[in-house]
C-alpha cells in the first residue's frame, strides 16, 4: 500500500506506511527495500540508498534493485552503481 501512494503522488502517507510496516518487522528484506524505492520517488536518494545498503546487507538482490524501474532516477546516480558493485563482489 506505503508504494501505490508513493506512484500516486503522495510521498508523505506512504513514508508513514513504510515506516508502520517496519516498525511491525524491521528486518523484512521487502519493507526495506520498498522504503528505498519511496524515498526514491520523493526525491530523497541520501536516504533510498542508505535503505538499499540495509536491505542488501540483509539479502536483497542488488539484481532486483538495477531493474526495478522505479530506482530509474537512483540509478543514475554514481552512487548508485558503486553500491550494487560493492555487494555483487561480497557476493560472489
Amino acid at each position: 500500500m506505503a508504494l501505490y501512494y508513493a506512484k500516486k503522488g503522495n510521498p508523505t502517507e506512504a513514508l508513514t506506511r513504510i515506516r508502520r510496516a517496519r516498525s511491525i518487522d524491521a528486518n523484512n528484506v521487502e519493507f526495506i527495500h520498498n522504503q528505498g524505492v519511496i524515498e526514491a520517488i520523493a526525491g530523497r536518494p541520501e536516504d533510498a540508498l542508505k535503505s538499499l545498503r540495509e536491505a542488501f546487507q540483509k539479502g536483497y538482490p542488488p539484481d532486483d534493485a538495477e531493474n526495478d524501474p522505479e530506482l530509474k532516477d537512483l540509478r543514475a546516480r554514481p552512487e548508485f552503481g558503486n553500491l550494487v558493485k560493492e555487494f555483487h563482489r561480497k557476493m560472489k
